[in-house]
């Protein structure tokens, strides 16, 4: 989801322009932002990245977006320093970016679906995060996989009023998500970066307990070395966001102790 506002800076990928605001100014990784004199990296080397959008989103028309980015991702490998890496992901309309904006600005933000990624500085949980919210519809989720390579802590976010088949299309990406984690953090050595299921939509008619949501995505079948926690929140109220942010804050302290990299 991308903001409807001028509060923000973020630029999908293949959306041109930008307007002024308070937030982080992100038009593509390596972007200088005049602004806030920084430059903004994302968690992912370049050739990863820019071969899964060639895969992903080959005919959204980016070639322009691509040619433009790909010097200042080139020499981008692994992680970078500083606060620890967020990625939030999960189904179309699950509601990634309105929990993006209300964890940010602490109220709601009015958004309409993300094309490619936003990202936020934020201070929640007792622990500052640089934040990745990446789009969800299925011809974009190809790209979880560079966003998530070198993420400290994943952000899956699940629309809890969803019918049967998208909670099992949830199911399905969540697993796969974390065996792609598996295989990642063994080549990184380093432990698997844990993940916070949110129970987006509490307030919704017909939305799922916390429990038959568990059972719904098979948490119980994730691996037993996979760091995970269930969170119910509602992002439109905020309702459950600070639980669950310091519930993951717990998390990724607990697997950065924990981490071979560390010994």
């Amino acid at each position: 989801m991308k903001p409807a506002d001028n509060r923000t800076k973020r630029v999908a990928v293949g959306r041109p322009g930008g307007s002024g605001g308070q937030s982080e100014c992100v038009r593509g990784a390596g972007h200088r932002c005049r602004a806030h004199r920084h430059t903004v990296h994302m968690p992912l080397s370049g050739n990863d990245l820019w071969g899964l959008v060639a895969e992903a989103v080959g005919g959204m028309g980016v070639g322009r977006v691509v040619a433009a980015a790909r010097a200042g991702l080139a020499g981008l490998a692994g992680l970078v320093a500083g606060p620890p890496q967020l990625v939030l992901v999960g189904l179309d309309s699950s509601g990634k970016t309105t929990a993006l904006l209300r964890l940010k600005y602490g109220h709601y933000v009015n958004t309409v679906p993300t094309v490619g990624f936003n990202c936020e500085r934020l201070r929640r949980g007792g622990c500052s995060w640089v934040a990745w919210d990446v789009g969800g519809a299925e011809r974009i989720r190809p790209l979880w996989r560079a966003y998530t390579r070198g993420a400290d802590a994943v952000l899956f976010v699940v629309d809890s009023s969803s019918a049967a088949d998208r909670l099992e299309e949830a199911r399905h990406e969540l697993h796969a998500l974390v065996r792609r984690q598996a295989t990642q953090s063994a080549a990184l050595r380093r432990s698997r970066p844990p993940v916070l299921v949110l129970a987006n939509k509490q307030d919704l008619p017909g939305a799922r307990s916390p429990a038959d949501m568990t059972d719904a995505l098979g948490l119980a079948d994730l691996p037993p070395c996979q760091p995970w926690a269930l969170a119910p929140a509602c992002a439109v109220t905020g309702e459950g966001l600070p639980e669950a942010m310091t519930d993951l804050r717990r998390l990724f302290l607990k697997a950065r102790r924990t981490s071979p990299s560390r010994g």
